[in-house]
């Protein structure tokens, strides 16, 4: 079993079926990806926007409410700027990948897909901890005041 896993991984061709799978692929990441950018593009405008009506609508006693969530958005927006854009080269290397039948192209484009999912799984890391801390941090607080 082990040597008929080596040969398949050593060959350097896709089948078809594979091939198929994977163009279909590369068409929804693409997809995604476009998505992702106008999301982006639209969540700023409308942050900026916000930010605007806010301004003046409201006092200026009160000026840094809108200032923390303008800039809380502007990084939501910056964390998914590398998500669309390994989605996009993931898609741009496969499709002339596969069209080419190029090893390197297709080498390219499982190394972004590779980076995505490291990205992702850093993420969610980051948000596990975070939660945990603030749920601890809760949970102190609440011991303290409660005396």
């Amino acid at each position: 079993m082990m040597h008929q896993e080596s040969d398949i991984f050593s060959s350097a061709s896709i089948d078809e079926a594979s091939k198929a799978y994977l163009l279909e692929t590369v068409r929804w990441t693409r997809f995604l990806a476009i998505i992702g950018f106008i999301s982006m593009g639209l969540l700023v405008l409308f942050t900026f926007l916000m930010a605007i009506a806010v301004n003046t609508l409201s006092s200026p006693t009160y000026p840094f409410g809108i200032l923390g969530t303008t800039l809380y958005m502007l990084v939501m927006v910056g964390l998914y700027i590398y998500p669309a854009l390994a989605l996009i080269r993931f898609s741009s290397f496969m499709k002339r990948g596969l069209t080419l039948n190029d090893q390197d192209q297709i080498r390219e484009a499982f190394r972004h897909q590779k980076n995505l999912y490291k990205y992702l799984g850093i993420l969610v890391i980051v948000a596990l901890v975070l939660c945990l801390s603030s749920a601890i941090l809760a949970f102190l607080l609440a011991a303290v005041f409660s005396r």
